[in-house]
């Protein structure tokens, strides 16, 4: 052991064995991987060990087949080289071989991509990205707060609108909103959405219990893989649908045409901000869909494509690699993560905006909403009906 040591560069640097297993009595306290990595490499590699930690090769639970991802995984435990040693296993005639030990069919690629000692190039963009989103995750879940504790805490809601009541409609009459195919679709993404979040999100910040029973269940991290890989086919699959129908069928184009972003939607989000303040006296008067929720569907489309196109490259990586270059992946595995936080935060507090429907709005289930609720959050769309009704009944 001694030899293999002082062969490497630990060894030629002076470094015995007590660097690194200083404090142990007996073979009782092995092994101590954790504390080495997170404790004793650090000591000495602080860079390499944050740029460890800031991609999926930082240390986390052992997965069913699969050696714990750590430093030693890569650079070995007491032999370590240099990469510059033909002996050692990140030398780059060695590198898809130690790759293959995780990364066994696309081993090539994995070779290709940086960990460590980033260029100026890749490292600027993945700062400039990894800030986009902070900025974008603060300002959307501030946002959101806003109203909701405006509503809940300020009585400041923005169901509130100050229409007549219609003689033509009827408080308690009921209105379509979702067809039954659009709840269909709804209830798709919520099912495909809690799955991914379950398998995804544990994975990427490591929670301990979580991750170490997903990976214990049956297969363990293949199993995990595979429900995330199955929730995202779900997930496109109902996309796709949604696409259909907002292309080939009547309601669809209408409600496409609806929800489109209008300037309308910017002044309705000033004058909310201002109602939610109290610098207003009533809310901005929403047509049949609100500036919220159009924010809410773009929010969907562009996280869909996105989380869909770079999920496909960190799964095949040999698909986009062979077009683009290897710091391209770092990059989908930063834009992947930190999206997939934004739409978890997005969700939770899209389910709780509306602070004061208890115990929650029932359109995704039965489709419906009454006369008094229109009114009162789509009056626009309520005086349209009002005049549609009014002409019928005059002629």
């Amino acid at each position: 052991m001694s030899a293999r040591i002082e062969a490497g560069v630990h060894g030629r640097a002076g470094l015995t064995c007590v660097d690194c297993h200083a404090g142990l009595k007996g073979a009782a306290d092995f092994p101590h991987l954790e504390r080495l990595n997170k404790a004793d490499c650090l000591s000495c590699h602080k860079q390499r060990s944050q740029d460890s930690e800031r991609s999926f090769h930082r240390p986390g639970p052992a997965a069913e087949g699969r050696p714990v991802p750590d430093c030693a995984g890569c650079h070995g435990r007491h032999d370590i080289r240099g990469a510059g040693d033909p002996q050692s296993r990140i030398h780059p005639d060695r590198l898809a071989e130690t790759c293959g030990r995780c990364h066994d069919k696309e081993a090539g690629y994995f070779a290709r991509i940086t960990i460590h000692d980033r260029g100026d190039a890749e490292a600027q963009v993945l700062r400039v990205v990894e800030a986009f989103f902070i900025i974008l995750i603060a300002a959307l879940v501030l946002g959101f707060l806003f109203f909701v504790l405006a509503d809940v805490l300020g009585g400041r809601s923005l169901d509130t609108a100050q229409v007549p009541v219609s003689p033509f409609i009827s408080e308690d009459e009921s209105f379509e909103r979702m067809s039954l195919g659009e709840r269909v679709q709804h209830g798709a993404v919520i099912i495909a959405f809690v799955l991914l979040a379950v398998t995804g999100v544990p994975l990427l910040f490591h929670l301990g219990q979580i991750s170490g029973r997903l990976t214990e269940a049956g297969s363990g991290f293949d199993l995990r893989g595979f429900v995330h890989r199955a929730a995202a086919v779900m997930l496109v699959a109902a996309t796709a649908a949604h696409i259909v129908s907002a292309a080939f069928t009547r309601r669809g184009r209408q409600m496409f045409r609806d929800m489109r972003p209008r300037i309308k939607d910017f002044r309705d989000a000033v004058q909310a901000f201002g109602y939610g303040l109290g610098l207003r006296r009533t809310p901005p008067l929403f047509d049949r869909y609100s500036f919220l929720e159009k924010f809410e569907y773009w929010s969907l489309v562009w996280g869909t494509i996105i989380m869909t196109v770079t999920g496909i490259f960190i799964w095949r990586v040999g698909l986009g690699l062979a077009v683009l270059p290897p710091w391209a992946f770092s990059l989908c595995v930063y834009v992947h993560g930190y999206e997939a936080v934004l739409a978890v935060l997005a969700v939770l507090i899209h389910v709780y905006h509306r602070g004061r429907t208890s115990p929650m709005n029932r359109v995704w289930l039965n489709g419906t909403t009454t006369g008094r609720e229109l009114r009162l959050r789509h009056p626009l769309d309520y005086q349209r009906i009002h005049r549609e009704r009014e002409q019928r009944k005059r002629r």
